[in-house]
């Protein structure tokens, strides 16, 4: 199989026509990564997935050698700044992890010092982890939904408490141990939205969760898109709307400290509005003065916190846009 033939069927949210090079946001920079999977093969069944095992594709997986000459090909020809790497689980999820692990030593055997994230398998182990962290910038599981009824319901061979939530306490860990000494890396992981009817007010105590206890970089959100003869295929494709909002109540908690439990929901457990910082429940707005500062667009909460009660404030609002 050719090259352009494997990216075709590996890499996801990229440009095809040209190579897998996908825009990572970082900072307010557009990052190009070698964005791919090491194989879409998996054993598992996710209905969501387009790459669940008894939905017929063109299976196929990377070998070493290719992945790591198309990488370092693409970085001298300034074309990427690293690589983000993550797979199907081809057999388990140990083997997987093996061999993403293998491309990872190869790159860094050969002085390829660029960014890395990895995308670890759930159910890996304890040794695998260590590795991992100790050559990756960037680390995660992705955890998909907020508890253990929700796994159940999409997935046949995962537990969400052993294989995902158990793993990503251990990978806080070690990730802290390296962090003590020294190395930047970073844990984070990702949530499917909008495949059952789990809430907002869900997925932000989970999230709460993972930022305050185990130390999160960030949580990321993916709406749900059917998928051609898939489970759900018919089903009504999630609001990119709603990623947008839950992002932006995901950073009120990281960066504000602040909680899910501030925030007013409906009667479903969703946010009353598409900007968190309206759902604020009345105490919470009083307690900071928000009420009047974030009537003006202009205003975000980083700035509501340094101009509340500043004299400049009304220099600040009598000024034209």
């Amino acid at each position: 199989m050719s090259f352009t033939e494997k990216w075709k069927f590996l890499t996801y949210g990229t440009n095809l026509e040209k190579c897998p090079i996908f825009l990572a946001s970082s900072n307010g920079k557009k990052i190009p990564l070698l964005k791919t999977l090491l194989s879409n093969s998996c054993i598992n069944n996710c209905l969501f997935c387009p790459y669940r095992n008894e939905r017929r594709i063109t299976r196929t997986i990377w070998k070493k050698e290719e992945l790591v000459n198309l990488t370092i090909k693409l970085t001298r020809a300034k074309k990427i700044n690293g690589l983000f790497l993550s797979s199907g689980i081809i057999k388990d999820p140990i083997l997987t992890s093996e061999k993403q692990i293998e491309i990872v030593e190869e790159l860094r055997k050969l002085n390829y010092n660029n960014y890395i994230h990895l995308t670890l398998m759930p159910g890996i182990d304890i040794e695998l982890m260590k590795r991992a962290v100790e050559l990756a910038n960037r680390v995660g599981i992705n955890i998909e939904f907020p508890s253990q009824q929700y796994y159940d319901e999409v997935k046949l061979y995962l537990s969400f408490k052993q294989d995902v939530l158990k793993r990503l306490k251990l990978l806080s860990r070690i990730v802290e141990y390296y962090r003590k000494r020294g190395k930047k890396i970073d844990l984070v992981t990702q949530f499917i939205v909008g495949v059952k009817e789990e809430s907002d007010k869900e997925i932000l105590e989970t999230t709460e969760y993972l930022y305050r206890k185990l130390n999160l970089k960030r949580v990321y959100y993916s709406a749900f898109e059917p998928i051609e003869n898939t489970p759900l295929e018919n089903k009504k494709p999630e609001s990119k709307e709603r990623e947008k909002r839950l992002y932006r109540a995901s950073f009120l908690i990281r960066d504000y400290k602040l909680s899910y439990k501030d925030f007013e929901y409906d009667e479903n457990g969703n946010l009353m509005y598409s900007d968190p910082k309206k759902s604020l429940k009345p105490e919470i707005k009083e307690k900071y003065n928000f009420n009047d500062l974030l009537k003006f667009e202009k205003f975000g909460i980083k700035r509501a916190f340094r101009l509340n009660n500043n004299y400049s404030l009304i220099k600040f609002l009598s000024t034209p846009s």
